[in-house]
């Protein structure tokens, strides 16, 4: 295509679409820091690590250390670990299988002494998730793997294992009222 040539839609549409990720660069360049990570998020551009960044990180490797070897395929009892999640909304999301393969969730959260907790480790509650307001029946099998697993956290609490940062139900539920908590 000679540069003297007329102007042509293709030839608008080939200049357009050069330009297009220089005026991006641009646009980015002096757009807010939020907007930075929203476009890195969608073109995976790397981004600058925060200080919240760093403080999931450091929760996540705390409950790794607090769950020790529990993995997926690990066994609560008759129940069977299907996933472990990471530190979320303040608490560690373990979707669990019933010994018939009936999907459950058992949630670790900070204890603060009230009710309704299953089982109970050393500044922990363990709450099975069954949607319910404290006052719905605990199936058994899942009231056991949810004291299963408040042993297992004793045990690796006297074992020298930290508690990462986490939040009580009642703080939970006011910060992320409308929160479904899946692993």
């Amino acid at each position: 295509m000679a540069l003297d040539s007329p102007p042509t839609r293709r030839r608008a549409l080939l200049t357009l679409g050069a330009s297009l990720p220089a005026f991006a660069a641009a646009r980015l360049a002096f757009a807010s820091p939020a907007a930075r990570v929203e476009v890195a998020a969608v073109t995976r551009i790397p981004r600058a690590v925060g200080a919240a960044d760093l403080a999931m990180a450091a929760a996540d490797a705390e409950a790794s250390e607090l769950l020790g070897a529990l993995r997926r395929g690990s066994h609560l009892g008759a129940s069977r670990v299907i996933e472990v999640g990471p530190v979320r909304h303040g608490s560690i999301a373990l979707s669990m299988a019933s010994s018939g393969g009936r999907p459950f969730q058992l949630d670790v959260l900070r204890d603060d002494g009230r009710g309704g907790a299953v089982g109970r480790a050393p500044g922990l509650a363990i709450y099975v998730s069954n949607e319910g307001d404290g006052g719905t029946p605990t199936d058994e099998e899942q009231g056991l793997a949810a004291m299963a697993l408040a042993r297992l956290l004793r045990r690796r609490v006297r074992e020298g294992a930290r508690v990462p940062a986490m939040l009580t139900l009642v703080e939970r539920e006011q910060r992320f009222p409308r929160g479904l908590f899946r692993a």
